[in-house]
């Protein structure tokens, strides 16, 4: 997607870590209750071409607002404030045409409504709108090739140091690995003991070759 895709206004608006100073004692009356932070984030939206009827929308589309603001997955059920007319995108209500026009700017318009009323959902919705972008499969890591890493992408005289996600434990992958391997020594290092035990160890693997 290129830059001129992205109204720079709604970029800002995604990046900016506060609400800007807002005077909220003019705006519509709501049907569901809305805190005053995002009742200024929502003032602000109106003023992006594409949220210019956001206000109408809410006040005529009651139950899907009040969905989106309560379930957990909010990012899923984003009132459907725009429609694709004619390879334009525009607002419902208010048929102001914007430069958008791809589902990508769809999820992008998502995004913004998210980080106005469900800032919980930002990391959902963020997602939702790179799995657009780069396709839905950029942020299934492959599982890695162990096997491949030690043959090409490692020297017998360099350790490997492995970091993982708080959970998960890859131990078994390299255990699985490595008794494939003529000697294999595995240590644990919650102690002192430990830390003597590996030292040693890895000292007689460098003189006769094996795994620590």
């Amino acid at each position: 997607m290129q830059n001129k895709d992205i109204d720079e206004r709604e970029n800002n608006f995604v990046l900016r870590a506060a609400p800007l100073l807002t005077d909220t004692s003019a705006a519509p009356t709501l049907p569901f209750s809305v805190t005053k932070e995002q009742l200024a984030l929502l003032i602000q939206l109106q003023q992006l071409p594409r949220f210019s009827g956001i206000f109408e929308h809410m006040q005529r589309n009651e139950a899907d607002w009040h969905q989106f603001l309560t379930v957990n997955d909010a990012e899923s059920v984003v009132p459907k404030l725009f429609s694709s007319t004619d390879g334009m995108l525009c607002c419902v209500e208010r048929t102001v045409s914007i430069t958008c026009t791809d589902a990508v700017n769809t999820a992008f318009g998502n995004l913004l409504l998210v980080k106005a009323l469900r800032p919980d959902r930002v990391i959902a919705a963020s997602s939702a709108f790179v799995s657009q972008v780069f396709g839905p499969d950029f942020e299934e890591l492959p599982e890695l090739d162990w096997q491949y890493i030690i043959e090409h992408d490692s020297k017998s005289y360099a350790p490997l140091l492995i970091c993982s996600a708080p959970g998960h434990d890859p131990s078994y992958q390299i255990d699985a690995l490595a008794q494939s391997k003529p000697r294999y020594v595995s240590l644990p290092l919650g102690s002192e003991e430990g830390f003597k035990q590996a030292d040693k160890a890895v000292s007689d693997a460098m003189k006769t070759g094996f795994w620590v």
